[in-house]
Parts: structure tokens; sequence; C-alpha cells
């Protein structure tokens, strides 16, 4: 277990923010769970909750992961939410994307602004940006 008080971080878990050893630039950023924002370094105002949630990030900044793999090899995508487990996992330069449930928006790699609610909602989605699926779609919701 790790605590920094160092650039406002809190790292707890077997390497989570390991690389904040050596972080120059980034602040805020809260990472519980084994190897959760493993790579951060000048990415900051990150939450990472679970087993390898951001643990791919570097320079991203205002993401929140929660779940095994939430968002798990982003490196420099900034403004999303993942939760559930390998929710946005390969997200990597997509920006503005909620991905609500278990492998919703998953391989989601370029696109931006996607909301995806349920399991396995969006779950093939590249690089498409501003889809609405899932529950919330259904209900009228509108991206615009």
């Amino acid at each position: 277990m790790k605590y920094f008080t160092r650039y406002s971080l809190i790292l707890v878990g077997v390497f989570a923010g390991q690389a904040g050893y050596t972080q120059v630039t980034g602040i805020s950023n809260t990472a519980y769970g084994g190897f959760a924002l493993l790579n951060v370094t000048s990415g900051s105002y990150n939450t990472a909750l679970g087993q390898s949630a951001l643990a791919g990030d570097t320079t991203g900044s205002n993401n929140t992961a929660t779940g095994n793999n939430a968002l798990a090899y982003p490196q420099t995508a900034n403004g999303n939410t993942a939760t559930g487990s390998n929710a946005l996992a390969f997200d990597d330069t997509g920006n503005n994307n909620v991905a609500t449930g278990n492998f919703a928006l998953q391989f989601n790699i370029l696109g931006n602004n996607n909301t995806a609610t349920g399991a396995g909602t969006l779950v093939n989605n590249y690089a498409a940006k501003a889809n609405c699926a899932g529950a919330f779609a259904s209900f009228g919701a509108r991206c615009r």
C-alpha cells in the first residue's frame, strides 16, 4: 500500500500508480487496486478503482474508471467515464465517452462523445462518434 500526499496522489494496491514516483506535472490522481493508474505520468484528475483500471493512462486527464480493466489501455484519452469490467478497456484517444456495464464500448479506440449503457453495448465501436445505445437511448435520449 502506498499513500502519497505530494501532488495530491492517493495510491493503494500492488504497483498502483507505479509511474507516480517520477510524476512531474500530473496532480490529483486517485488509484485503488493492483496496477490501477500504473503508468500515469502527467495525467491529472483521474480516478481508478479496480484491478488494472486506467493502467495504461500516461497523459490522459479527467477520466474515471471503476471495475476490473475499466479504461485499462488508454494513453491520452480525456474526459471518459467507464463503469464495469472491461468498459472502454481499449479506448486510446477517444474523448468524452460514457460506458456503463461490463464490456460496454470495450473496443472503442478513436470514437468520441459516445454513451453506452448495458453489458456489451457498442462493444465493437471503433471510431464512430456521438452514438447513444442501451437503456437510455430506448427512452428517447439523443446524442448531440
